[in-house]
């Protein structure tokens, strides 16, 4: 099928008088026997006639419905184009032999002396080799098709039929160009589709990505780089700074919102353990949430941090001055002051304290006793206080006066006054009471050297209320023997007596200091040549000892010291011990203890004889028992010892020591009412 060229994009182009209505399919609607002839003016030709044709523009679907001038006025303006078309056309010159004025006609008889069969359905007709007539149609529309115009010029003359005439070819012919126009109306109202460049495409998707990603990264940088986008993740409950989540806490507290306000600066108290500002504004939120222990917690924690700023001080005050913790408050000022530096503290000290109390004596040195009064300028104040120098607030209330005895030699008074727990400054004096000391003791016996023991007797003044002496040369106290008016034995040899005497009134003399030398005849002290039964330490054989006493009921080990080990071997009457060597027989004797009476000690010492016969064998001084009851026989300078020693009512040991160069030899004697019960000898190596 041919398709002219110059085809316009519009639809409805059909004659005015046999407009026609259809579903959009190109097809006549079906009772389209039903159209109304047409009007007697020339029917308007298809669209598609001759390029140099001026198609008269179709009536628009707004023109065709809108009612009123809009539509006649259109429609006069078409059969005016449509008179002027008309005018053109019959300036065309007809073939020769042909009427004028039937185109058909004319085609028709053309094709006939050409040897083709005109076609009135609207067919192409056949090809001819004959040159076309070009005297029919100008000369600039000579490439035109034909089949368009035959077409109009076979729908005009059906047009001109009355329709009772009109055959169903003919309907045909009428609405062919119909469905033409439609198809091609709408083809060309569809939008054209081209295909587009994959490269820009990629470019599109390209500049998309980068969009995205600068608003991506615009909108990270704002959350995490501004104060706003922190303060704004914070108010979502969003991973935020701790400067955002305390300005968060700020806001909701001046809102209002005690509980958001706590929850968002504990947040920040954690995001930011050190801030202060963070823990002065979380004290506060607790405080209006009611949690005063937190609120102390975080005061404390922000002097902690920083011990010279004064505000979590002053908050801390005022918190322990609305829960009637007065005295807290004051510590606290006085801390205050002191790490500050702060003078509205020292203000805030006078303010609150009350004033301290006032003494009837100052403090110092007197001789007798008296009665100290207590005194504060308010008389609602209670006064309390301490004279061992504790501290008064817990110490007495006072009442009626204190009185200051001579039995305490010092009073270390210190006083404050309270009023509702508020306590003042301290008053503190020292009191210190000096009596008259008594004399010191006075001896009946002169010092000096006496050829013989002596005896000496102590008096004192009639404050005194007792003696005290000692005479082995330790300094005599009130723990020392007191002296009942016996007279005091001196020893043989040198004795050093010193006494004092303890006034009425608890006051101690000065101390009597005495030497007295003795002369009498005095035994010789433990020697290393003193023998048991004719045995030596460290020389007897195991051998030798078993000979004289037999063998062991049973044996075990000794112990061990620098010098070797040992073994004990245990009989009837004691045990001894042996210093070992490689030939058993041939351990040395190191000690023996014994109950026998027939094993004879030392110059002649055995069981069964009385103390007082056995001390007369060794050096004894004499001289006066101590308060235990315990005496030193004798005390060389060489090292040697001896000395008696009170175990209990009635029982006594005596020890006698020699010092020899590396070792000691040691003799003792075990009592019960004066008559010896068990006997010791020994050597040992002196410890370093």
């Amino acid at each position: 099928m041919y398709e002219s060229s110059n085809i316009k994009k519009r639809t409805g182009d059909y004659p005015i008088g046999n407009r026609v209505s259809f579903n959009g399919t190109g097809a006549p609607p079906p009772n389209s026997a039903e159209l109304r002839p047409a009007p007697s003016a020339p029917a308007i030709p298809d669209k598609n006639i001759l390029r140099n044709d001026r198609a008269v523009p179709p009536l628009s679907r707004a023109a065709e419905t809108a009612p009123g001038k809009s539509a006649d006025k259109y429609r006069a303006s078409m059969k005016e184009a449509i008179a002027k078309r008309d005018a053109q056309r019959s300036r065309i010159p007809a073939p020769s032999g042909i009427p004028a004025g039937t185109a058909v006609d004319a085609y028709a008889a053309r094709q006939r002396a050409q040897g083709a069969a005109p076609s009135r359905s609207g067919a192409e007709p056949p090809k001819s080799k004959q040159p076309a007539h070009t005297n029919i149609i100008p000369p600039h529309t000579s490439k035109a098709p034909v089949r368009p115009v035959v077409q109009a010029m076979e729908r005009r003359a059906v047009a001109s039929r009355p329709l009772a005439s009109r055959s169903g070819a003919d309907q045909a012919a009428l609405a062919r160009p119909l469905r033409t126009a439609v198809k091609s109306a709408e083809r060309f109202s569809r939008p054209v589709s081209r295909p587009i460049d994959q490269y820009n495409w990629l470019r599109l998707i390209l500049i998309s990505f980068i969009c995205i990603a600068m608003l991506t990264a615009a909108i990270y940088f704002f959350f995490q780089n501004t104060d706003q986008g922190q303060f704004m993740l914070a108010s979502w409950n969003r991973a935020a700074s701790g400067s955002a989540y305390a300005a968060l806490g700020r806001q909701r507290l001046e809102e209002g919102l005690v509980r958001d306000a706590v929850h968002a600066l504990e947040i920040a108290r954690g995001l930011e353990p050190d801030d202060l500002s963070i823990l002065l504004d979380l004290g506060e939120a607790y405080e209006a949430n009611a949690k005063d222990e937190l609120a102390d917690l975080a005061y404390r924690r922000a002097i902690q941090l920083n011990p010279t700023n004064s505000a979590p001080y002053r908050r801390i005050i005022r918190l322990y001055e609305e829960s009637g913790r007065a005295w807290e408050s004051l510590a606290l000022m006085e801390l205050a002051l002191e790490k500050t530096g702060d003078e509205s503290f020292s203000t805030m000290l006078r303010e609150a304290r009350p004033d301290y109390p006032r003494v009837s004596v100052i403090g110092g040195y007197y001789a007798d006793a008296f009665t100290l009064t207590l005194t504060a300028t308010d008389p609602e104040a209670e006064i309390r206080y301490t004279l061992d120098g504790s501290d008064p607030y817990l110490g007495n209330i006072y009442e009626n006066g204190i009185f200051l005895a001579d039995s305490e030699s010092e009073y270390n008074l210190r006083a404050i006054a309270l009023i509702d727990g508020r306590a003042s400054y301290e008053q503190k004096q020292t009191y210190i009471i000096r009596s008259a000391a008594p004399d010191m003791p006075k001896a009946n016996l002169q010092p000096g050297t006496y050829p013989s023991v002596r005896t000496v007797g102590l008096r004192a003044g009639s404050d005194v209320a007792a003696i005290y002496y000692t005479t082995d040369n330790s300094p005599a106290t009130t723990a020392s023997k007191e002296y009942t008016g016996t007279p005091i034995v001196l020893r043989k040899g040198k004795t050093t007596l010193r006494a004092i005497a303890l006034g009425a009134t608890g006051k101690i003399s000065n101390e009597m200091n005495i030497v007295y030398v003795c002369g009498g005849d005095v035994k010789n002290s433990l020697l290393e040549k003193d023998t048991f039964d004719g045995m030596a330490l460290f020389k007897t054989t195991r051998a030798q000892f078993e000979s004289k006493y037999g063998a062991p009921q049973s044996e075990a080990p000794g112990g061990y010291d620098s010098q070797g080990s040992y073994t004990a071997a245990y009989y009837p009457f004691g045990h001894a011990v042996y210093q070992n060597a490689d030939d058993p027989q041939q351990s040395t004797l190191a000690e023996l203890s014994t109950t026998d009476p027939a094993m004879i000690g030392p110059r002649g010492v055995h069981v069964n004889m009385t103390l007082p016969d056995a001390l007369a064998l060794f050096r004894d001084e004499g001289g006066e028992d101590d308060i235990n009851g315990n005496r030193v026989l004798y005390k060389l300078a060489t090292g040697n010892l001896g000395q008696l020693i009170r175990t209990g009512d009635h029982t006594y040991e005596a020890h006698y020591y020699t010092k020899l160069e590396y070792d000691f030899i040691e003799l003792a004697l075990y009592s019960d009412h004066d008559v010896i019960v068990k006997i010791e000898w020994l050597r040992y190596r002196a410890q370093e």
